[in-house]
This record gives C-alpha cells, sequence and structure tokens, in this order.
C-alpha cells in the first residue's frame, strides 16, 4: 500500500486539553499526528506529490482568510470521541474547495455522505472501553469547554511507514 497524506488544521490550544487522551487513544497521535481538524484525508500517496499539486493545494487555500473557531463540545461517532467545532461551515467550505480541485480524492475515500468537521480525541474498537474514556474526558474537558482557537495555518502531512510528518506548511 503507497504512503498516504492529508491535509489538516493544527490546533496546538487543544493539545493541552486532548494531548494525554490522543497519545493513550488515538493511533494517529503515536504516529505522530497533532491535534487537528481534518480538512481532506486521504489526499495523494506520498510520492505523488509535486511541486504542481503543492502549488494548485496553495491556490485553493489562498481564498481563505485566518478564522477563530470555537472547540464546543463533546461527541461521538462509532468507536470515535471527539471535539466539535464552531463555525463548523469554514470547515466544510475549505473541504469543498480542497475537493472541487481535487475530484478523485473525496473526504474518507466517499465513505460518509456528509462533512463533519472534528478533533478527534479516542479511536477505539473497543465500545466499551471507549465509554470509560467517555465519561473521564467529557469530566476533564468540562471546565475548558468552549475552547477559542485560531485556523491561521494548514498542513499538508505524509505518512511514511507508519509514521507522519508535516511536509508543507500553508499560511491562511
Amino acid at each position: 500500500m503507497p504512503d498516504e497524506s492529508a491535509i489538516l488544521i493544527p490546533v496546538p490550544r487543544a493539545e493541552e486539553l486532548v494531548g494525554v487522551y490522543r497519545d493513550r487513544y488515538d493511533p494517529g497521535a503515536k504516529a505522530g499526528v497533532p491535534a487537528h481538524i481534518t480538512l481532506l484525508y486521504p489526499f495523494l500517496d506520498r510520492e505523488a506529490i509535486t511541486k504542481n499539486s503543492i502549488t494548485e493545494v496553495q491556490e485553493v487555500l489562498q481564498s481563505f482568510q485566518p478564522f477563530d473557531f470555537f472547540l464546543v463540545e463533546v461527541r461521538r461517532f462509532p468507536g470515535v470521541l471527539y471535539l466539535y467545532p464552531e463555525p463548523e461551515n469554514k470547515f466544510k467550505k475549505m473541504t469543498h474547495a480542497l475537493v472541487n480541485q481535487f475530484p478523485d480524492h473525496p473526504p474518507y475515500k466517499g465513505a460518509y455522505s456528509s462533512i463533519i468537521p472534528h478533533l478527534t480525541v479516542a479511536d477505539m474498537d473497543d465500545a466499551v472501553a471507549l465509554e470509560a474514556v467517555v465519561e473521564k474526558f467529557q469530566s476533564d474537558a468540562e471546565s475548558h469547554l468552549p475552547m477559542m482557537s485560531r485556523a491561521e495555518e494548514v498542513w499538508l502531512m505524509v505518512e511514511r511507514n507508519g509514521k507522519w510528518r508535516k511536509h508543507t506548511s500553508f499560511t491562511l
């Protein structure tokens, strides 16, 4: 399987709250992915990233300005605990713009009918274990939410041999 890439907005402000949980319960964190909100995953195979594709991403992103957002509540998908950001529409617009430029790369390979921006806290197959994490995290998060953050930068991250690293940073 070729190595992957992703386009995301890092959320360093959230690390204080989610870092311990992500380190323990999110395989992405163990592989080097920071707290983030995904814009497009999977993107190109690592070997397919060219100067031209980077320029195309930059051209898409140049129409967006930095913006403030809030991580407002704890939510779940099956097997996933996450923080929900508002306003969500800015993240969705960025994702749609990237997909319009790269139509062969729909979010999550087109597995979901809608885009739900989120910051993953835990990703676990064991529903009972996840429930215990949810209870503990909700208690810890209560005094931190809503948490203001600012989207100023977008990262293209690449994976190689199971480890992720920042390839290119784009300023909004």
